[in-house]
């Protein structure tokens, strides 16, 4: 009787666990996303609960799990459009959560049609980030180069073992009382 209830102690803990940890997300990257015609009606586009026209690039976790960017390293390919401007667009499950502006004006040019951006920022979690740049889909483009997902901070798995201590111990104080 008592390891049985020891037993579900233990998995009371582990699932609590489970929900409390971040899952990391499997991200995919995909170039030029489009809605279809089919000859009398057009279909957006959709990933991860999210409708839209078109993405230069689009960066979708493959399991729906949210994830947070650390540092980014764009390129913007100037097209006929030649705006030095770009959007980042974040979604969580359908829901706008952010837009930013990316300004390539400063940008470092690697060709006088190409430039590199790379940004150290904090992002909320989302599911999934939508970059375009200004100007019309076929002109100008925004290409993702390289990414850095953000890490918890080891004192959010702390956090989480001094909550799992304190769970265990009131049910171990629990099991004494009773």
């Amino acid at each position: 009787m008592k390891l049985q209830s020891l037993f579900r102690a233990a998995m009371l803990m582990l699932s609590l666990s489970a929900i409390c940890v971040p899952a990391s997300a499997e991200i995919q990257l995909e170039q030029y996303v489009w809605g279809s015609w089919d000859g009398s009606e057009y279909t957006q586009a959709s990933r991860n609960a999210t409708s839209f026209d078109h993405a230069d690039t689009l960066m979708a976790s493959t399991d729906g799990a949210p994830f947070s960017l650390a540092a980014l390293h764009l390129n913007l390919n100037l097209g006929w459009a030649n705006d030095k401007i770009g959007y980042a667009t974040g979604y969580l499950n359908g829901k706008k959560i952010y837009e930013y502006i990316l300004d390539f004006k400063q940008a470092s040019p690697t060709d006088e049609n190409n430039f590199n951006l790379k940004l150290k920022m904090n992002t909320s979690p989302v599911n999934l980030l939508i970059f375009n740049a200004s100007g019309y889909p076929d002109g100008d483009h925004l290409s993702v180069l390289n990414y850095t997902l953000a890490v918890p901070e080891p004192e959010t798995y702390a956090m989480h073992l001094v909550g799992l201590a304190l769970i265990g111990s009131l049910v171990r104080r629990a099991k004494q009382q009773a």
